[in-house]
């Protein structure tokens, strides 16, 4: 990572720094992480948190979209501590796909409006699409 664009911080795991330089080299835009996902990630000044908060705060802090995903709580963005950035994306979502709480919770629906999405987002011209990130847990 010799560009001074691609300097991490210091308190990003090796995980972490491994994923970052995959997306930058673009040979994939693709994770999946397994393993230890429950354990405390550090966060840097603000202590350590969730690996949700960690990808969307940190790793993908300067996205203009994060979205998670789970069962129990549904599509949900995922702005991390940015509530200005939380607005941000709320908005968004609500533009693409109306009023997310009134979106069901369940996989099938869920992958059928982040379906819809992605196609909006598409026809979006290249220099106006949001950079978008998926959490699913």
């Amino acid at each position: 990572m010799s560009s001074p664009d691609r300097n991490l911080p210091a308190h990003f795991p090796a995980w972490a720094r491994q994923l970052a330089e995959l997306y930058f080299s673009a040979t994939t835009a693709t994770f999946i992480l397994h393993g230890n996902v429950a354990d405390p990630v550090p966060l840097g000044g603000s202590g350590w948190g969730t690996l949700s908060e960690f990808l969307a705060g940190q790793l993908f802090g300067r996205w203009d979209l994060v979205l998670g995903y789970d069962l129990g709580r549904g599509l949900r963005p995922l702005g991390g501590a940015d509530v200005e950035r939380q607005r941000a994306m709320v908005a968004l979502l609500n533009r693409r796909l109306g009023d997310l709480t009134r979106l069901p919770k369940d996989p099938v629906n869920t992958l059928a409006a982040l379906d819809k999405l992605v196609l909006d987002l598409l026809t979006d011209p290249p220099g106006d699409r949001p950079s978008v990130a998926l959490v699913i847990d």
